[in-house]
């Protein structure tokens, strides 16, 4: 695996998209509290970091956040295995053996 780090570094601190969605509506997020829900991230990502993201998740959708260690933002590309086994054991907790 190519090191990363510096570029997504960089690219996180001096770049700000015009493309982000806006966020979703309270009522929404409130709606969607009594559905199953994943939130991970890479514990080095930069753009969604733990410790901002975790706050987010908790207070919006109720959920726990899942910090990868070994991934940073492209965690399917990084960590394909461990977000493969991390769903896996998500949809087995949800549903039970339906999954």
């Amino acid at each position: 695996m190519v090191d990363r780090t510096a570029d997504a570094t960089l690219v996180a601190r001096c770049c700000h998209s015009s493309l982000a969605p806006p966020p979703l509506p309270p009522e929404l997020l409130a709606e969607r509290r009594s559905a199953p829900c994943l939130v991970a991230t890479g514990r080095h990502d930069v753009f969604l970091p733990p410790q901002r993201l975790g706050p987010a998740a908790r207070r919006h959708l109720g959920a726990r956040l899942h910090v990868m260690d070994n991934a940073r933002h492209l965690m399917l590309d990084e960590s394909p295995g461990e977000v493969v086994a991390l769903v896996a054991r998500a949809l087995a907790s949800a549903y039970g053996d339906a999954a």
